[in-house]
Formats: C-alpha cells, sequence, structure tokens
C-alpha cells in the first residue's frame, strides 16, 4: 500500500495539470494490476472537500468523494464514518469537516461534541453548545 497527498488526488478529480493526472492513472493502474491499494486519510478528504467547494458544487464534491470511497484500489481512513458523514451533509447545512468530527467522535465513544456553530448544532444532534454539556 501506498499514500496518497492532496495534490495527487485533486489531480486526479480536477485533471488540471493534464500530465501529473496522468501520471497518478498510471500508478492506480499499476497498483490495481498487483492487488494493491493507495491510502487516501482523513486530512486529505478534508484539505480536498476545502480545494474543491472553490471549483465544484456541494453535490459534486459529495460524488467525488463518494466514488473514492466505491473503487477497491483506494483504501479510505474511517470509510464508514466519511461516508455517514458524507450523507449527513447532503441533507444537512452543516459542513462536511464539521459532520466528519462528530461522526468520528460517535465512533470513538464521545458521548457529545461541544460546538458554538448553531448550523452544526440543527444538523447533528450529537452537537450541542458547551454549557448544555455538563
Amino acid at each position: 500500500m501506498i499514500a496518497l497527498d492532496t495534490n495527487a488526488v485533486l489531480r486526479l478529480l480536477l485533471g488540471d495539470i493534464p500530465a501529473q493526472q496522468k501520471e497518478v492513472e498510471v500508478l492506480i493502474a499499476r497498483l490495481a494490476a498487483k492487488n494493491d491499494t493507495a491510502f487516501i486519510g482523513v486530512p486529505v478528504l478534508l484539505e480536498v472537500t476545502f480545494v474543491l467547494k472553490k471549483k465544484r458544487t456541494k453535490e459534486e464534491i459529495i460524488n467525488a468523494i463518494d466514488g473514492l470511497l466505491t473503487i477497491d484500489v483506494f483504501t479510505v481512513d474511517h470509510s464508514a464514518e466519511v461516508r455517514e458523514a458524507l450523507e449527513m451533509w447532503r441533507r444537512k447545512p452543516a459542513g462536511f469537516n464539521d459532520l466528519l468530527i462528530g461522526t468520528l467522535g460517535r465512533a470513538a465513544g464521545c458521548a457529545k461534541g461541544a460546538t458554538f456553530d448553531q448550523n452544526l448544532q440543527k444538523s447533528d444532534p450529537f452537537f450541542v453548545a458547551p454549557n448544555a454539556i455538563l
């Protein structure tokens, strides 16, 4: 297994630098031919989402990340939590990054999440104002 950084994933998704996109595509094809995988970590997904927000619609970003989750050659860190956050983001006003904090927190055994973000509180009942926790 190898790890992909943000730039490699963005080149693959955006195709904005054709030579680099081709290089990543060749790498992915070689990994697939060897039944090997490419790891995509949560920090990479967060950076990718941040960059894509400037270039794509919310639905396009959701579809792009969902696509990474469905291709066998990619091993996505915390894939179940990422998928759950994507599904919530599809229907809720809070951002993907915040919703992912919630899904990861629940998976880690947290009872609640503290935030001042009212959109996040409305989007995910896991999150409450800090003074509501203690």
